[in-house]
């Protein structure tokens, strides 16, 4: 390997950046690119398919579409616009600092207005998702090898979307910022992995996605172990699934939900794999960057704990007359078909508005959609996952409206089941709502304030609640949350000599060291500029 330098720590890992104009100063503005379709080789008529798509509300089911879809959606409908002025004496328009740049083109929706628009693209547990199908792990091993410049699967996205980046990263206003374009990707491990192998090789990024994967992403979840760091430097910003409006409970005066409830406690959880599938879809382990593997114990046991958790919420039941349900769902074609998972999916939002606990373990990964659903029925959390993987922990402070049961009382439950001192680790539940109507009614009003900030909506359209048009939308959170990642783009770039890719990539370094300390990546370090 050559002599590599990394920078100067330009980031301490217990800063954060201030909140967005606390400072009195402008707000932050946005500008949207406008894509010249016709010119790029789109028809009108797929050009008008993908527009309606994005106007209308996403289907039921499209969490991880229904997250490219708002991200595209709601930016602009919350954020001034930033109009470029041309310098004197200058062909290129300059642009003022405090301004993010989108690119309005969701992969998942372009993709099926275009190349896909008569293809069954995807698996059918992946479809009424509206995933990007993508093989998780072969996909990082592509990105470490080559930076997905050739993905063994023919295109990530598709020729469309991928001819809309090119014609993006030949702009100027590509060129004199791209660490504060926002780019919502379900996979953002994908593209910061596809930075880095490109960053090592050639000391700048070729391929598409090391491009993209330059600006700030937009994600449920980042599957690398490094994420912290990517989110304290401004690279990842956490967001919410998309969860349809009508998990919303009508209820706001949290003093009359009291008798509401006659579920005391629920679990949900998707029965998927065999014996043979991975532990978890995650890639914490920094020896072996393109396996399967969890650093958090919570995930590595993931499929073991669903069932514990199940088998405990049944036994409240039997054994100590709770009203408790253990929702099961079977991943299956019927299943997955359209009209039976929208119906799967209103009946447990009544289920879930109903109870007054919801028993939320880890599902592939740490995050799964039926966490949003849940705060939206009003239905107390009970996590048995780092709180550390929710979005928004600016604006949301998660302790005060959940409850944490450490997985390990679980296992422990499991393994001496037979012993007649063995308590079911969710009994407490009943106990709580029994003898401590305080804290549940403290729970739930600071769950009903933070609902408003993990679901999407357009001024309360569709939202069975009163007054849902004066709310804040997650919208509104997550631009506060990019304002952040912006400041800390800018504060990086400022205090670095790197160019913007190596200057977060560096920063990353520096807040989770371990991660490359002993990994035996061509990509642990970056070269100087």
């Amino acid at each position: 390997l050559a002599a590599w330098a990394i920078a100067p720590s330009v980031c301490a890992p217990q800063q954060t950046v201030p909140p967005a104009r606390a400072d009195g100063s402008e707000p932050w503005q946005l500008f949207v690119h406008n894509v010249p379709y016709r010119t790029l080789g789109v028809s009108a008529s797929a050009e008008a398919r993908y527009h309606a798509m994005i106007s209308a509300d996403p289907p039921p089911a499209h969490d991880e579409g229904g997250l490219y879809h708002e991200v595209i959606r709601e930016l602009p409908r919350i954020m001034p616009p930033y109009v470029p002025r041309r310098a004197a004496g200058q062909d290129q328009p300059a642009h003022a600092a405090r301004v993010l740049f989108l690119l309005p083109a969701s992969p998942y929706h372009l993709c099926k207005a275009t190349d896909m628009a008569d293809v069954a693209w995807g698996q059918v547990y992946a479809v009424p998702k509206g995933a990007i199908p993508l093989s998780i792990q072969r996909s990082i091993i592509d990105a470490m090898g080559n930076g997905l410049a050739n993905y063994a699967y023919g295109n990530v996205t598709c020729p469309t979307y991928e001819r809309v980046l090119k014609w993006l990263f030949a702009t100027a206003e590509w060129r004199a910022a791209p660490e504060r374009h926002v780019f919502p990707w379900v996979m953002s491990h994908l593209l910061r992995v596809s930075l880095e192998a490109d960053m090592a090789r050639y000391r700048e990024p070729r391929s598409l996605y090391a491009k993209m994967g330059q600006g700030i992403l937009v994600t449920a979840e980042d599957r690398r172990r490094d994420w912290r760091g990517a989110r304290a430097c401004g690279h990842v910003v956490l967001a919410p699934y998309y969860s349809p409006s009508f998990f919303m409970h009508p209820e706001v005066d949290m003093t009359r939900l009291q008798g509401q409830k006659p579920a005391l406690v629920v679990s949900s959880n998707v029965v998927t794999w065999g014996k043979k599938s991975p532990p978890c879809h995650r890639f914490d382990i920094p020896h072996k960057p393109q396996r399967w593997g969890c650093e958090d114990e919570r995930l590595q046991e993931a499929h073991r704990l669903r069932g514990i958790v199940s088998w405990a919420v049944n036994n409240l039941t039997k054994s100590y007359g709770a009203r408790a349900v253990a929702l099961q769902t079977y991943r299956s074609v019927q299943q997955y078909a359209s009209s039976a998972l929208e119906n799967t999916l209103r009946r447990k939002a009544e289920t879930y508005k109903a109870s007054t606990f919801c028993v939320i373990p880890a599902g592939d990964s740490a995050i799964t959609t039926r966490i949003f659903s849940i705060i939206a029925a009003l239905c107390i959390p009970v996590f048995v996952i780092d709180l550390d993987f929710l979005p928004f922990p600016s604006d949301i402070d998660w302790a005060s409206m959940s409850i944490q049961v450490p997985s390990q009382q679980f296992l422990l439950y499991q393994r001496d089941l037979n012993k007649p001192s063995t308590v079911n680790p969710l009994l407490f539940l009943q106990s709580m709502e029994r003898y401590e109507p305080d804290k549940i009614l403290r729970l739930r009003t600071n769950l009903e304030r933070a609902r408003w900030h993990l679901l999407y909506h357009q001024d309360g359209r569709g939202v069975p609640v009163q007054g849902a048009a004066a709310r804040p939308s997650a919208g509104h959170a997550l631009v506060r949350e990019l304002e952040r990642a912006a400041a800390r783009r800018l504060q990086l770039t400022s205090r670095s000599s790197m160019r913007a890719s190596g200057a977060v990539l560096n920063c990353t370094r520096r807040v989770d060291p371990a991660m490359y300390r002993d990994c035996c990546m061509l990509t642990r370090m970056i070269p100087a500029d």
